[in-house]
């Protein structure tokens, strides 16, 4: 497991995108009970390290829209787009072809714009759920990264490190988070 985050955020962070190598990351929760969630496993925490050197969009997984217009928000220099948090009932399958394919950018009043694989923002998407979706094709765009439950109500990153992600950190240990960054490329 500690491998395969480690290539993952590697993954996320290089910007090298190609139709037969592009998938969106998936940070899950390695629980058996596929009806529950519980959170805590640092899936944001994760996110808010990647965010420090990416440009990410982030889209709330709870309230999806999916319309035309969903992608007015990315830039040509956007490098991840991020759907925190997606419910049990997330339709992987309307990402499939963004995935893959590219994705096409149209704004209010604006003519669309279409961004190749080779320059379009990868995905990555956290939930506490199982994602439940096993065919082949989604198979070839996705990878799923369970996350052990280590963190909780009682147990914070705090009672670890003595403060929250970033919140007061020094130069010091700025620089621990951009070598292990760097490491993770």
């Amino acid at each position: 497991r500690h491998n395969a985050l480690i290539s993952s955020i590697g993954y996320l962070l290089n910007n090298y995108n190609a139709p037969d190598h592009a998938r969106a990351i998936i940070y899950s929760e390695n629980n058996p009970d596929i009806n529950s969630s519980s959170g805590g496993t640092g899936k944001g925490l994760i996110m808010q390290a990647i965010k420090q050197l990416r440009n990410v969009v982030i889209r709330d997984g709870k309230k999806i829209n999916i319309s035309q217009f969903k992608n007015q928000d990315v830039n040509e220099d956007t490098d991840l787009i991020f759907w925190d948090d997606i419910t049990a009932n997330f339709d992987l399958e309307s990402l499939f072809s963004e995935i893959t394919e590219g994705i096409i950018i149209e704004k209010k009043f604006q003519t669309a714009k279409h961004i190749p694989i080779c320059w379009s923002p990868k995905f990555v998407i956290t939930t506490n759920y199982v994602v439940r979706l096993n065919s082949n094709s989604a198979n070839r765009r996705k990878v799923e990264i369970e996350l052990c439950s280590f963190y909780n109500k009682s147990h914070t990153p705090k009672d670890d490190f003595g403060s929250m992600f970033s919140e007061e950190w020094s130069e010091e240990e700025w620089n621990y988070l951009y070598c292990f960054m760097f490491y993770c490329v």
